[in-house]
């Protein structure tokens, strides 16, 4: 234990803590399956939970937030609907949260700690249960090691509709710091309908490391119709230490679905690294777009260091290497960079196109010690390694980024894109990232976006 800080975080645990899962959460199970169920069990009920309502939006005292979440049980439920306030500004510091498992379940509602404090400590090892809050401007600063400016747990967090926003995390003095989840910091943290944006790591130090602006999940990392947005590692260019996921990191697996990845920067995988710490199984993104992230070196969009990992039906593009800095290795890929021995990456149905190194453009690469790339009915611009037979190669015709409807953005497909009917369905997916149907033509189309008869935006869909 450093600083108040398990140590033990940082590494996959050999055994996980089961908790009681909850009908209040039944529907967020249910929803993280989606039309494919990859690996997400769907949760049991397990009766009626103690509930707590919150009376009032004061920082402490009877009927605050603060009183209800410092006498929860294991497996209570915190509820914050019958507030008449929309928001709770923290002036005493972090909410502690010592019940192993807990439920926190909000209207809507903002739990702001104005830059003074982090927000919420989860000191169990079950699971925090979020759900429709706005957690915001939470700031930690630490000495050594610095974790979670707006969440720390030292287990499992599963956000349903949730908000992460605007926190920090910075180290106290200038000496050497490990920082690790500017925005959410946990063992295992999995997203729905929710969004992590605008959070940082404030690395000052050249021989820092500062992992996961957004998120840091040291065993993995499930988002499904979510968005992580505009995080940044910000510091100097590392000489000794590193530098990566702005995004996030996970040092697990990786399942990312109809979710967008976009706008984040870090010294490394600006959009984000999985990093496992041995064999753990493949990371996949599905129906997902990974685009507009930044660089220094190594890899703007994702970084495999597994070389485990599977694309399906999604869209990398204008991902980028900023100009080379000092030391900057010349095997920098601005979009899928994955590395391993005898592993392999996969790819069906996907666009990964316009991404640029220095200028040059380089989307998918791989170290020459993998298995070959394999997959198909891809467009991909330029590899560095030989890409399956019949794979594009030409403009996808991508449409900026954009709400073209559904729950994240995208880039649509401009008229005449050669990624128009020429993809597959091999995963029966129903709908494309938005929710709009999949198969409106002969074929599939390429990429996460599915033009549909008579119209390329397209308004909300229900999925």
């Amino acid at each position: 234990m450093v600083d108040g800080v398990d140590s033990s975080l940082f590494f996959p645990a050999r055994s996980n803590t089961g908790t009681r899962r909850r009908a209040l959460f039944l529907a967020i199970a249910v929803l993280l399956a989606g039309p494919c169920g990859h690996g997400l069990a769907v949760a049991e009920a397990a009766g009626v939970p103690p509930q707590t309502f919150v009376e009032n939006c004061d920082d402490n005292g009877p009927g605050s937030l603060r009183d209800a979440l410092a006498s929860a049980v294991d497996g209570q439920t915190v509820s914050l609907i019958r507030l008449a306030c929309s928001k709770i500004t923290l002036t005493s510091g972090e909410l502690t949260i010592a019940a192993n498992s807990l439920y926190l379940q909000g209207n809507g509602t903002t739990v702001s700690a104005g830059g003074t404090s982090r927000i919420l400590r989860h000191r169990g090892e079950g699971t925090l249960f979020l759900s429709n809050l706005v957690l915001a401007d939470g700031y930690y600063r630490a000495d050594w090691i610095v974790a979670g400016g707006c969440i720390y747990s030292t287990g499992t967090v599963n956000a349903f509709d949730v908000t992460v926003r605007d926190c920090t995390i910075a180290p106290s003095s200038i000496s050497w710091a490990m920082l690790l989840g500017g925005g959410i910091f946990a063992r295992r943290v999995t997203l729905a309908n929710s969004t992590v944006t605008g959070n940082s790591t404030v690395s000052p130090n050249e021989a820092d490391i500062a992992n996961g602006a957004g998120i840091y999940a040291s065993e993995r990392l499930l988002a499904t119709r979510s968005t992580i947005s505009g995080n940044a590692i910000a510091g100097p260019p590392r000489r000794e230490g590193i530098a990566m996921g702005g995004g996030f990191y996970s040092g697990g697996t990786l399942e990312l679905s109809y979710s967008a990845v976009a706008n984040n920067a870090a010294e490394v995988a600006g959009g984000g690294a999985i990093f496992p710490f041995g064999y753990a199984g493949a990371s996949k993104i599905i129906n997902s777009t990974i685009s507009g992230n930044h660089a220094r070196s190594l890899a703007a969009g994702v970084f495999s260091a597994d070389a485990l990992m599977e694309v399906w039906n999604s869209t990398i593009a204008f991902n980028a290497i900023d100009a080379p800095e000092t030391g900057v290795s010349g095997n920098d890929c601005g979009g899928l960079l994955a590395i391993g021995g005898n592993e392999y990456l996969s790819l069906r149905s996907s666009i990964v196109a316009k991404n640029s190194a220095h200028g040059v453009l380089s989307d998918v690469c791989a170290s020459p010690y993998i298995a070959p790339i394999i997959g198909f009915d891809n467009l991909i611009m330029a590899s560095n390694l030989p890409l399956p037979p019949g794979t594009l190669s030409d403009d996808p015709r991508l449409a900026p980024l954009a709400d073209n409807g559904g729950h994240t953005l995208t880039h649509a497909l401009q008229p005449g894109s050669p990624a128009i009917d020429a993809g597959n369905n091999t995963q029966h997916l129903k709908t494309d990232q938005r929710g709009a149907g999949r198969m409106t033509g002969d074929r599939a189309d390429i990429g996460a976006f599915e033009v549909q008869p008579d119209a390329i935006f397209v308004g909300d869909f229900d999925t």
